[in-house]
């Protein structure tokens, strides 16, 4: 197996499956309304499926949907799909969610687009990237998005809270396109921002959001009550009657997978 960032553990990449983390996914960063209008621009042919690795809620695949003929949303967790078919637009009958993890799913292509998001970071790159690849029609693509809060004055202090509480003994900042891209699992081809859009949360909903997470998982955390004061502390002064006006973006990726790993 290809090693990866010290916090990027099956262990950790459990805590998606708690019921504390899917109960406040939403609450995480949304992605801009536009984003399915430029994915479906990387559609290669019509009427063949679309993949989506790691679905989590299914925010991309909801959005998807009402424009293609199928798409499988594949995700390990499966609180995560339950939530996900339960959401706006969870009925589509074109979705197809599927619990597996995506080193053993049969993949039922040839895909003429995959997607995935952060969630690919927690698989078996050198299993599960030629597998994309030898599952895309000759013209498709892979797109990895990132969902990316704008910036604001009191990051640095959060991130001084959160590195004081984080279950992660270890961490690692990296950019998944490019650590695929310098281990040959992938060609990239070009990438691009998506927004911004804006977007409000009350304090206790960015607290909670905190904790949709693999680094701050409430119920594996030492002492969440006094991480939760201590961000309600910080954020309190730049609310808005207890709201946050905040903006975030989608930055995608595009490449093709190598088949030979």
């Amino acid at each position: 197996m290809i090693a990866k960032p010290p916090q990027m553990t099956a262990a950790n990449a459990s805590a998606f499956a708690l019921q504390s983390v899917v109960d406040t996914y939403h609450l995480r960063t949304p992605y801009p309304p536009a984003l399915a209008r430029v994915l479906l621009k990387f559609v290669a042919e019509t009427r063949s499926p679309i993949l989506e690795l790691g679905c989590g809620t299914g925010e991309i695949t909801r959005a998807l949907a009402p424009h293609v003929s199928r798409i499988d949303a594949v995700d390990i967790s499966a609180p995560m799909l339950k939530r996900a078919a339960a959401m706006p637009g969870g009925n589509a009958p074109s979705i197809r969610w599927i619990e597996s993890p995506a080193e053993t799913f049969e993949f039922d292509g040839p895909y003429t687009l995959a997607v995935s998001g952060d969630a690919l970071g927690w698989m078996d790159w050198g299993v599960v990237l030629p597998s994309i690849g030898r599952a895309l029609t000759p013209r498709a693509r892979l797109v990895l998005i990132t969902a990316v809060r704008g910036e604001t004055v009191w990051d640095g202090a959060l991130l001084e809270v959160i590195k004081r509480h984080s279950v992660y003994p270890e961490f690692e900042s990296y950019s998944l396109p490019e650590r695929l891209a310098t281990l040959g699992l992938w060609t990239v081809e070009g990438g691009r921002r998506v927004g911004p859009t804006r977007f409000t949360r009350t304090i206790d909903e960015f607290v909670e959001s905190l904790h949709a997470t693999g680094g701050l998982p409430r119920d594996r955390m030492a002492d969440a009550a006094s991480f939760d004061v201590e961000v309600r502390e910080l954020l309190a002064p730049h609310a808005q009657d207890g709201v946050l006006d905040l903006f975030g973006y989608a930055d995608l990726t595009c490449g093709r997978p190598n088949v030979d790993g």
